[in-house]
């Protein structure tokens, strides 16, 4: 029976915390399966969903691989690059028949991104590699890791909550993670390690604290 993995992340664009990456692989006989679990966009479903979905996703898996990536790297280097590397690591690891990616680029570049993957993971390549631009949507089992991606990323905001106090959902648009952004600045000294220090969000808070205190 083929071997089907679905790839996606969760928390590219925020500002705080990890990006999580799944890898769901699942047998092709189960898809329709997958599709009948309600396997979709995770920003679709609202979080009870997500969390009455999982037990019955994770019934139907072979393996469910995730990979958190801290905000030190996503500071360091290119997330396109980060995203390819994890996807080759989650591929790899994973052997599966077919791999189904939600390619984070423009449609023009989908399937350049799939051939750069193919290229990285030479012999080792599976059969069929399909990177589209929302594929969580066309696709159970990337839905199904879109999912799986989201539980983990609201597990690890919740932990940051627990321990530096509301710090929102880490969106830039979030007013409750701006304050906190706010108070971490306020208070002076380096900001938490759970903070992406290099996007524009913090670069904005910063100005706009150094604005204030000339008035």
């Amino acid at each position: 029976m083929r071997l089907v993995l679905g790839i996606d992340e969760a928390g590219r664009g925020c500002v705080l915390g990890p990006m999580v990456v799944a890898g769901f692989l699942v047998r092709e006989d189960r898809i329709d399966l997958l599709r009948e679990a309600g396997a979709r966009d995770s920003k679709a479903l609202d979080p009870s969903r997500r969390q009455r979905m999982r037990p019955r996703l994770l019934e139907l898996a072979e393996r469910v691989v995730l990979r958190a990536v801290p905000p030190a790297e996503l500071d360091a280097r290119s997330l396109n690059e980060i995203g390819l590397d994890v996807a080759v690591g989650l591929i790899a690891e994973t052997a599966p028949d077919e791999a189904l990616l939600d390619a984070p680029v423009p449609p023009g570049g989908c399937a350049r991104y799939a051939r750069v993957l193919r290229e990285r993971l030479g012999a080792g390549a599976p059969r069929s590699i399909v990177a589209v631009n929302r594929a969580e949507d066309l696709f159970p089992a990337v839905g199904a890791a879109s999912v799986i991606a989201k539980l983990e990323r609201d597990a690890a905001i919740d932990g940051l909550s627990a321990t530096h106090g509301s710090v929102g959902s880490g969106y830039p648009s979030d007013p409750a993670t701006v304050a906190f952004l706010r108070r971490c600045m306020a208070a002076g000294g380096p900001l938490p390690s759970c903070v992406r220090t290099k996007w524009d969000t913090v670069r904005r808070v910063r100005a706009e604290l150094a604005q204030e205190a000339l008035f």
